[in-house]
């Protein structure tokens, strides 16, 4: 699955995640919406099914998922998408199509879905709940659902305050973590590099003149 040997959390026999070590210690000073968006982390590196967060009207799931996502860059590459009314099933398996080009994936890999209730489309919960099971491999994550997705382990969010909700966001864009990351080589870099090459041939460094030793008369 997603799990690293550097991030590989089992559950108990009682079915509790109880994470070790480092984990341990950074999990058990978290609380509130911090120690929410780490236990949905967790799931979706985890768990084998779909994770869908669900809770009532203002409980800010999709800042939450916009957190996670940013949790998740740390160490697994992140697909994005924020739904919209004009969103359709096709469209979203020609996005994950491009982004899982099997030429330039390279790692552990998690799906992020928001908004899903803004789709018109009929039967889309039904198709994605089919296309999810079909890639256990990958993490999922769903939020803004009007329900839960088929065969996902929804994880309920509370009423958050406005205030927790916006730093949710605000956490997200101070580190620049957007919910898409382009899988493959960073192109800018790869420009980067290649004008620094042509600077290199284009304007050579000066040659160093050897001193010349000239014996005494």
């Amino acid at each position: 699955m997603l799990a690293t040997a550097r991030d590989l959390i089992r559950p108990n026999r009682s079915g509790t995640i109880r994470p070790r070590d480092a984990e341990a210690r950074h999990a058990s000073g978290l609380v509130g919406r911090d120690a929410l968006v780490w236990r949905i982390r967790v799931l979706v590196t985890e768990a084998r099914q779909p994770v869908c967060l669900s809770g009532p009207s203002g409980s800010g799931s999709t800042a939450i998922a916009a957190a996670v996502a940013d949790a998740l860059a740390r160490r697994t590459r992140v697909l994005g998408l924020r739904c919209t009314p004009e969103t359709t099933f096709a469209r979203l398996t020609e996005i994950l199509a491009e982004g899982l080009d099997a030429r330039d994936v390279s790692g552990p890999v998690a799906i992020v879905l928001t908004d899903i209730g803004a789709v018109a489309e009929p039967n889309f919960l039904r198709a994605l709940a089919h296309l999810a099971a079909g890639m256990p491999q990958l993490g999922w994550l769903v939020a803004g659902a009007p329900k839960s997705v088929a065969g996902a382990q929804a994880v309920p969010i509370p009423l958050l305050s406005e205030s927790e909700t916006a730093a949710a966001l605000e956490a997200v864009v101070a580190r620049r973590a957007a919910a898409i990351s382009k899988i493959g080589p960073n192109p800018a870099a790869t420009q980067c590099r290649r004008q620094s090459h042509i600077h290199k041939i284009t304007n050579p460094p000066p040659k160093k003149c050897k001193k010349t030793w000239y014996p005494e008369k």
